[in-house]
C-alpha cells in the first residue's frame, strides 16, 4: 500500500457518509469521492465515464435520493454506489473509476494499485 492517496478517520466518514478530497499530485484537478453505504466503503474518481466531467462539485448533490444511487449532475446518469456501474443514462453499463480502500483500526486508507 505504498500508493496511499488519502487517509481518513473512520468516524469522520461514518458520520458524514460521503466525502470528497483532492486527488494528490495530478494536473487535472481530479477529486476522489469516498462513500460509506450499507456498511461498505467505496472510493471513486469523481469523473463521469460518459464525457470526463466531474459527477459533482459538492457531495450534497451526489445522491439521487429515491433510488439511492450516485448521480452525475451533467446528464443525470445513475451509478450503483457499490459497483460503480451506470444503471441509467448515456453511459449505461460503463463504470466509475474505482480506487482501493482498506480500513485499518480507526483509519480508512484510499490507494491505487
Amino acid at each position: 500500500m505504498e500508493n496511499i492517496l488519502i487517509e481518513i478517520e473512520s468516524n469522520d466518514l461514518k458520520k458524514n457518509k460521503t466525502m470528497i478530497f483532492d486527488y494528490p499530485k495530478n494536473k487535472d484537478n481530479l477529486k476522489i469521492i469516498v462513500i460509506c453505504y450499507k456498511k461498505s466503503i467505496r472510493a471513486w474518481v469523481n469523473i463521469c465515464p460518459h464525457d470526463g466531467r466531474p459527477l459533482v462539485n459538492d457531495v450534497d448533490f451526489l445522491w439521487e435520493k429515491k433510488k439511492k444511487q450516485l448521480q452525475c449532475l451533467n446528464h443525470f446518469a445513475l451509478f450503483d454506489p457499490l459497483s460503480g456501474e451506470c444503471k441509467f443514462g448515456p453511459c449505461l453499463g460503463a463504470n466509475l473509476a474505482g480506487l482501493n480502500v482498506k480500513e485499518i483500526k480507526d483509519k480508512i486508507l484510499v490507494y491505487k494499485n
